[in-house]
């Protein structure tokens, strides 16, 4: 079974970022997030992989691929995604050199 982990983006200043690790329950998430205004931050969940660097690849993350231009990853349809809802299953890219390259908080031009 894969760790649960999430990475927090604050739009707010005031708001620290970095990961939220809750190795028990997604119980204990629904309490903290009860307690956080979650207009003021974006949760990225981990994928339980790594890229061919042994970079942890989160949903939001911009990928480089040997197949593609750089594209996002996302969690679709109760699957994580490389190019959205069209994309594909980022299972088919195990092996192909996935290259986590930035994110879309704070790279947002690698997609153009």
């Amino acid at each position: 079974m894969r760790e649960i982990k999430f990475r927090v983006f604050a739009k707010d200043e005031r708001f620290p970022k970095g990961k939220i690790h809750y190795p028990d329950t997604l119980t204990e998430i629904d309490e903290v997030m009860d307690q956080i205004n979650t207009t003021d931050i974006s949760l990225m969940q981990y994928t339980g992989l790594l890229d061919h660097n042994g970079k942890e690849i989160y949903e939001g993350d911009i990928i480089k691929t040997d197949f593609q231009k750089n594209a996002v990853v996302s969690f679709e349809n109760g699957c994580f995604m490389i190019g959205g809802k069209r994309g594909i299953s980022i299972d088919h890219y195990l092996n192909s050199g996935l290259q986590v390259i930035g994110n879309i908080h704070e790279n947002p031009e690698l997609l153009t």
